[in-house]
């Protein structure tokens, strides 16, 4: 257990103070705000100007003042934390700039004499930032509608901007906009539009919106109540009296900047007091009167709007704020009734932030769960809180890389709350509530979820204890470990866990006063705020790890043999690709791969049958060569694509299994060409088959395993004849471990299917009758194969080119198989000793023309590649139908890469197989007659000389790729991940031949 590292008296001492700040410095007329200022609205307010004495005067000239302080060398103003945040200040400005330049007896003060300079360099800086803008990625808010507004009032001030994403730009603008009417503004209710009326100017009738102030603001945003007064046709004392608190009261301290949003004062102290409480402060650490203080005005407040809430008085409410609330009260032991908030929120699949909202947000419904699970009885919300739970996981399976959220940059903020939320649904579960949640979250998703979410978090840790140096970020990542540390599943990384809480908290120890905050939450342009800075700090500082001590229940979720990630940990680190990565890395990697494990198994017979098959000991490895290269270097593919290929892995194990022992088998070798008529009329007629659109993943094998899929009898099918395949036949799949296999200590209990079931379609070729059930069988079990890649959701909703590069590779695939059918017997005519290599006399082409064909196709690699761009263009897209590969060259050089590594996988299975291969007298590379010598290791050190030359050309292959994709910036990089992974896999494959032959079997 680790404790805090500062003298608990200092550290409450300090939360106190916090809290007592929180209750008394909350102005009765304005409230109070910590957020830190922006150029953007500073500019805004610098543009207001108003008559006195019959003179029309700029009312705020510190305003303008501190935008010409901040005003950088080159000619913009900061970008806080994101490339936006730098485009609006930096727009504003000028806009204010331009102002003050057309009207300069206005101003007290003379302008400055450089004011031409300054607007010229404003602009060619402004330049250079819009061409480098991702406006794809821009999650601040209004920014849709903001910047063109900025755009179009320089424009009508002879200013012009062309940038690469100004399309876009504009597309989404008026998507935004076509749902907008001015009515909408001028009735009873809050919309978050009030917010940022500055981009409506000429648009409404400003004199329509004065009954939405509060306070004389217009929805806390100085912004938006500068555009007011500017725009309405009467002036308004109370909207320039909040305008001159915010100037003199807010962060800016009257230098004259001001915040994006002011008050701001549910949110901060509703975020403060909870993150203080669930970090372990109690309620006497923190004062009592100044927390009963709170919670008066909290509920005063939530009585006063029904049960709803939002960031400050009176600015309209929100399930975030509102959720935040609750929390509070529940955490003070106080009555909470989420009723409202259910009301008003909840959605078919997840809660919305706000009414109008245009996407979901991760962190909001996050804070719902909390607040639903802190409520006294969360068993009466059972539904909503495994609707927030699936959401949750639903949106963890699909992020690629960095998860992103709508109201901080960071990404171990969304990472912070998820990890809370389910931790403390596991903690209900483990005192016997919410028993009834579905066992697909308990068992599967939310340990993978958890899991991985420890992986990322320890692998982004930085030398020096921090997360990205900041210390508010650390502060989310320890209590984020903190929480995790309550994990069942950590005995051989646990000392990695607490060591890295306590390097985090050094970090924080060390350089919290560095700075009073730090830009990472989310308006119109980046923020900070004070009060929130310090309280993650301290929560940090403060929290025990673990935070919570599991019973039985939670650790009855998932069984991990713990001998077996030692031992292949020891194993996997004497691969090349795995020389230089920890080993930590490599034992969480495992068991996050056994935490897989389970829902696979589910699928495992599913297709083919396994009667009288070899033991299928490649089924506990094929995880972790996901999960290894995953997390090796940081690719954090989304797990659905972990998921979805892991069973396209096992499903070619199966194939070739079924291909080598069924289809090849004694009785039935000489009908292959009645098999290839068979596959050529699946692929002929596989355009029947009606395509599946409403389900992600691979719930089709799911399907059968629950017995709702039309081909459920496939697996207990037994092959007439098969009785006279002895049971110690194998396939190739099984020289990748030919040990005896450890008994796996996995809890097998059905779980229910990840996503809604389907019936799948049934395969045209299947509904035949034939008097002969041997080939009937296998056409049954070759057909459902084909069908079930060729209709999975990402294959059936991607581009015609995609979809049908999928169809050749999979016949090629099965093709194949049957000419190495073919050619392992004719090879098998020939007198085959055991001890001495046989050169294959037959051959029907080269060497080097068999490898790069019938070879590498029956790898599997080509046709799972076409498989896996599928799925990338579903994710990395912006939609359905995207091409993966874009251009002619991206093609190309995607295909040449591809050939390349199956080339060289095959090869080095042939280096690690060819005993085996030449005892079940299979064809080899090294029989082939260009191999000469005889003995078997200058065979084999030809065969391994080869295999690195198409490494070389791999590489050269990988290098152009990645030049012409990167080149769509986060698309791009999106879809190189995805193709490093497929190579790293199968590269780590081929590794594991070669280390065999060098150092004997796993374990040995």
């Amino acid at each position: 257990m680790i404790s805090s590292t500062s003298p608990p008296s200092t550290l409450a001492d300090e939360a106190a103070n916090l809290v007592h700040q929180l209750a008394h410095h909350d102005d009765n007329t304005y409230g109070l705000g910590t957020m830190t200022c922006a150029v953007y609205d500073t500019a805004w307010v610098a543009m207001v100007a108003k008559e006195i004495d019959g003179k029309l005067t700029w009312l705020f000239p510190e305003s303008f003042e501190y935008l010409l302080q901040r005003q950088n060398e080159e000619g913009s103003w900061e970008s806080y934390g994101a490339e936006v945040d730098g485009v609006m200040n930096s727009l504003a400005a000028l806009l204010a700039l331009k102002r003050h330049q057309k009207q300069p007896k206005l101003s007290l003060a003379a302008l400055p004499h450089d004011i031409e300079t300054r607007i010229e360099r404003a602009k060619e800086s402004i330049a250079r930032q819009l061409q480098a803008w991702d406006v794809e990625s821009t999650m601040h808010v209004g920014f849709e509608y903001l910047v063109p507004a900025l755009l179009t009032m320089l424009e009508a001030d002879g200013i012009h901007f062309q940038f690469p994403g100004k399309d876009r730009l504009i597309t989404i603008n008026h998507k935004k906009m076509s749902r907008f009417q001015p009515a909408m503004l001028y009735g009873e209710q809050k919309i978050t539009a009030l917010h940022s009326l500055e981009a409506f100017i000429g648009l409404i009738d400003f004199d329509r919106v004065r009954h939405h102030k509060t306070f004389g603001s217009m929805m806390a945003s100085p912004s938006s109540t500068a555009a007011y007064l500017m725009s309405a046709s009467q002036w308004d004392l109370e909207s320039e009296a909040y305008l001159r608190h915010v100037v003199k009261f807010g962060h800016g301290k009257s230098s004259g900047g001001v915040p994006s949003a002011f008050p701001s004062s549910y949110f901060e102290t509703t975020w403060v007091v909870s993150t203080l409480l669930e970090a372990g402060f109690s309620a006497n650490n923190l004062g009592r009167v100044n927390l009963d203080f709170i919670a008066e005005k909290l509920q005063q407040n939530l009585d006063k709007a029904h049960g709803l809430i939002g960031f400050a008085p009176s600015v309209g409410h929100d399930a975030d704020d509102t959720s935040k609330a609750l929390l509070t009260l529940q955490l003070l032991g106080k009555d909470a009734s989420p009723q409202s908030l259910i009301a008003e929120y909840e959605g078919s699949h997840h809660f919305r932030t706000y009414a109008s909202e245009r996407d979901p947000s991760l962190s909001a419904n996050c804070n719902v769960l909390v607040a639903l699970l802190h409520h006294s009885h969360p068993e009466q919300y059972l539904n909503q809180i495994e609707k927030c739970t699936r959401f949750i996981c639903d949106e963890w399976y699909r992020f690629d890389g960095s998860i992103s959220d709508k109201w901080n940059l960071a990404q171990e903020y969304p990472i912070m709350l998820i990890v809370q939320g389910l931790i403390q649904l596991l903690s209900l579960y483990d005192n016997s509530q919410l028993t009834e949640l579905p066992s697909d979250l308990l068992r599967d998703r939310i340990p993978v979820v958890l899991f991985q979410a420890l992986v990322r978090c320890l692998k982004s840790q930085g030398t020096d204890g921090s997360w990205g140096h900041s210390v508010e970020v650390t502060s989310y990542a320890v209590l984020t470990l903190a929480n995790l540390a309550s994990l069942p599943w950590l005995d051989a990384i646990a000392d990695n866990v607490h060591q890295a809480i306590r390097l985090g908290r050094q970090y924080i120890q060390k350089h919290r006063d560095d700075s009073e905050a730090e830009y990472l939450w989310i308006e119109k342009v980046t923020y900070g705020s004070k009060s929130l800075y310090k309280a993650y700090t301290l929560a940090a500082l403060h929290v025990t790890a673990p935070t919570h001590r599991f019973g039985d229940k939670v650790k009855a979720l998932a069984s991990i043999p713990w001998k077996n990630v030692f031992k292949f940990a020891k194993f996997y680190s004497m691969l090349p690709i795995y020389s230089s990565t920890p080993e930590w890395l490599l034992r969480a990697s495992l068991i996050e791969g056994y935490l897989f494990l389970p829902r696979l198994k589910q699928m495992r017979h599913a297709l083919f049958p396994r009667d009288n098959m070899a033991e299928d000991k490649y089924f506990e490895y094929i995880p972790f060569t996901w999960t290894g290269a995953n997390n090796r270097d940081g690719a954090f593919m989304n797990a659905n694509f972990l998921f979805d290929m892991m069973v396209v892995s096992f499903l070619g194990y199966q194939v070739d299994e079924y291909m080598e022992t069924v289809v090849g088998g004694k009785t039935f070798e000489h009908r292959l060409p009645e098999v290839q008529a068979v596959i050529d009329e699946i692929f002929a007629k596989l355009d029947a088959c009606p395509s599946i659109n409403e389900t992600t993943g691979f719930a089709r094998l799911e399907a059968c395993e629950k017995g709702t899929s039309t081909i459920e009898n496939t697996a207990t099918d037994t092959v007439n004849g098969d009785s006279n395949i002895p049971t110690t036949c194998k396939s190739r799949s099984d020289s990748l471990l030919d040990e005896e296999s450890p008994k796996l200590a996995i809890d097998t209990e059905a779980t229910h299917l990840q996503n809604q079931t389907h019936t799948p379609p049934i395969s045209p070729i299947t509904t035949k009758t034939t008097a002969d059930d041997q080939l009937t069988s296998i056409t049954r079990v070759l057909s459902d194969f084909t069908h079930f890649i060729y209709h999975h959701p990402s294959v059936a909703t991607a581009s015609p080119q995609n979809r049908h590069r999928v169809k050749n590779e999979l016949k090629i695939y099965l093709l194949a198989h049957l000419t190495q059918v073919h050619d392992n017997a004719r090879f098998a005519t020939q007198p085959i000793p055991s001890d001495k290599t046989t050169t294959f006399e037959t051959p029907t082409s080269s060497y080097y023309q068999w490898v790069r064909t019938t070879s590498a196709d029956h790898t599997s690699c080509p046709h799972a590649f076409a498989f896996a761009t599928c799925l990338l263009s579903s994710t990395q897209g912006s939609g359905t139908g995207e091409e993966c590969f874009k251009t002619a060259q991206e093609k190309y050089v995607a295909e040449d890469l591809c050939r390349h590594l199956a080339s060289m996988c095959r090869q080095y299975n042939d280096y690690g197989s060819l005993q085996r291969d030449r005892d079940d007298k299979n064809l080899n590379s090294v029989n082939f007659p260009e191999f000469v010598g005889g003995h078997d290791r200058v065979l084999k050190d030809e065969l391994f000389a080869i295999a690195e030359y198409e490494r070389e050309g791999l590489g050269m292959a990988m290098g152009r790729l990645r030049d012409l994709v990167g080149r769509r910036k986060k698309e791009g990089r999106g879809v190189m991940r995805g193709v490093e992974l497929f190579v790293d896999v199968t590269d780590v494959y081929g590794q594991i031949y070669v280390l065999r032959d060098i150092d004997g079997p796993v374990g040995a």
